[in-house]
């Protein structure tokens, strides 16, 4: 419970909102993990991918400025993202 007061803590004071960062919904702890609720999105990389077939050169570089965008503000608030997908 101590480990979930304080990622609590630390998640509602830093996340902000914003387009290109999924929202955060809250946590809570099990017996040997503590799970962090986000808003669930309507694709994953894969699924997009298997819809598009093919992206146009200047899609991909749109949704890679949103990705930096998202990142910057992250970094901004001090909070680390660790599994960004290629």
């Amino acid at each position: 419970k101590f480990i979930e007061s304080c990622i609590k803590i630390i998640l509602n004071s830093k996340i902000v909102p914003h387009k290109n960062i999924c929202r955060y919904y809250g946590i809570f702890s099990g017996e040997e993990a503590v799970y962090v609720i986000m808003e669930r999105l309507q694709l994953n990389l894969v699924q997009f991918l298997q819809v598009k077939k093919y992206v146009k050169v200047s899609d991909v570089k749109s949704y890679f400025y949103q990705i930096c965008l998202a990142v910057s503000i992250l970094h901004e608030n001090c909070i680390m993202h660790r599994d960004i997908k290629p």
